[in-house]
């Protein structure tokens, strides 16, 4: 693994990662995945009943329909809410305060 790099950033809306023999490099389209993510545990909220395996289906069937635009407001939507809960753990840090699970953000 040391003689592989790696490397962040947007590769398509279907490739979550890339290897370039030419560059040796580990690419990792961490947007997708986090977008990924976070519609997955959406589809949980929505639908409460489904199984995984359906939860599943519809992820991949919603992240397949969202235009590159409507990746992009998720996107933000996630890193705004990211940034909001670090400057909080930040601040309680500063202050002393101990930080449980559910405070900011999970140090687990």
């Amino acid at each position: 693994m040391k003689d592989c790099k790696l490397g962040f950033g947007w590769i398509d809306k279907h490739t979550f990662g890339l290897y370039s023999f030419d560059k040796k490099e580990v690419k990792i389209n961490i947007a997708l995945a986090l977008v990924d993510i976070f519609i997955h545990e959406y589809m949980h909220e929505t639908n409460p009943n489904a199984t995984e395996k359906q939860i599943m289906k519809k992820t991949a069937r919603k992240l397949h329909r969202l235009k590159r635009s409507e990746l992009n407001e998720v996107g933000r939507f996630i890193v705004a809410e990211f940034n909001y809960q670090l400057e909080l753990y930040i601040q309680k840090r500063k202050a002393g305060e101990s930080i449980t699970a559910g405070q900011g953000l999970d140090t687990s």
